[in-house]
């Protein structure tokens, strides 16, 4: 937490306080300590018997094909069309090239691919069936997440002095519009034609 080694608390020996009331202290402190000391390990050991309970061991070999999970986050924010319970959750797949430890592997990833090419176990998913001469296109990516582009201003609105417009993103319906702040978005996408008729308060 510290980033070095948390102080030792001595453990205290009873009857070399000066006063009863400071030893009946000193005793049960170390006594409240070895009870929560207690009350971690079982906390840990139901923790350890709930995963080993749902957990399967999962390995590849170089040469596998994997479907991907990117940040543990489902990808239908990563996929063209709409959102839904029933979108796909996993982009891919790809192929393994390397083993790294006993829990992260390397995958060969689409060339200009701006993202690392290491992923813990956990995020990969075997892929049965008949693998793709290629490895399958990323989306834009920024930080492991999908840059949306936007497709259309649907219109503008003045929040406390502040200009905010609602846009339409690429390959997403128009119920998941999201309002931006304007110098925010002109920063993000300065190609971005915004129309002037959007900008109209009060007839001026």
């Amino acid at each position: 937490m510290y980033g070095r080694p948390p102080p030792a608390l001595i453990p205290y020996t009873a009857g070399t306080a000066r006063t009863d009331t400071i030893d009946a202290l000193l005793q049960d402190r170390d006594a409240f300590l070895a009870e929560v000391r207690e009350r971690l390990l079982q906390a840990q050991e139901y923790a350890k018997r709930y995963y080993d309970g749902h957990h399967r061991p999962l390995e590849f070999a170089v040469g596998d094909w994997v479907w991907l999970r990117i940040l543990h986050r489902p990808v239908q924010s990563l996929l063209p069309g709409p959102r839904g319970k029933l979108s796909p959750w996993f982009v891919g797949p790809f192929q393994v090239t390397e083993r790294i430890g006993d829990v992260a592997y390397r995958l060969l990833l689409p060339e200009g691919a701006r993202i690392h090419n290491v992923f813990h176990v956990g995020v990969l998913k075997p892929f049965w069936g008949t693998p793709p001469a290629t490895p399958p296109a990323l989306p834009p990516l920024r930080h492991g997440r999908r840059l949306q582009q936007p497709a259309r201003a649907l219109r503008a609105q003045l929040r406390w002095g502040t200009w905010h417009v609602l846009i339409q993103w690429a390959a997403l319906p128009e119920d998941e519009a999201t309002w931006e702040p304007l110098d925010e978005f002109r920063a993000k996408f300065p190609a971005f034609q915004l129309e002037d008729e959007l900008f109209v308060e009060g007839g001026e």
